[in-house]
């Protein structure tokens, strides 16, 4: 059962159903893979960006929160659905912010929520050994 609910709506883009909860599009892409397969095409075929695009921590963190809440109700392919509800990001960014899950909200949470990424404090080569000396 999904408690998490959005004020938009989802649309699948192959069969246009639209869904009110990002669980019931879960569910039904994972009822239907053609329609996941269908998905996944047409994201993987982005428009060609002639820069980068940089995310704030705070984005990234907002981005992780609804992955969060997803995979705590269980909903299937969780990051698909995530994927949908944000558009411009991409499955790669959401990995690897992922993995980053525990420093970006730390870093959130102590107010570095507009830096742009975050940076080692200390730039040697044998941070062990630095310790070691200090």
């Amino acid at each position: 059962m999904c408690v998490l609910a959005r004020s938009k709506t989802l649309l699948c883009p192959n069969c246009h159903h639209h869904f009110s909860a990002p669980c019931a599009l879960g569910q039904h892409f994972k009822a239907k893979a053609i329609c996941h397969e269908a998905w996944l095409a047409a994201a993987l075929q982005k428009p060609i960006v002639t820069h980068r695009q940089r995310w704030r921590i705070s984005a990234k963190c907002a981005v992780l929160d609804d992955l969060l809440r997803l995979e705590q109700n269980r909903v299937p392919l969780a990051q698909s659905v995530v994927m949908v509800m944000h558009p411009g990001i991409g499955a790669t960014n959401i990995s690897l912010w992922n993995s980053l899950r525990d420093e970006l909200f730390l870093a959130r949470q102590q107010g570095y929520g507009q830096v742009f990424s975050l940076a080692l404090v200390s730039g040697v080569w044998f941070p062990d050994q630095e310790d070691v000396v200090i």
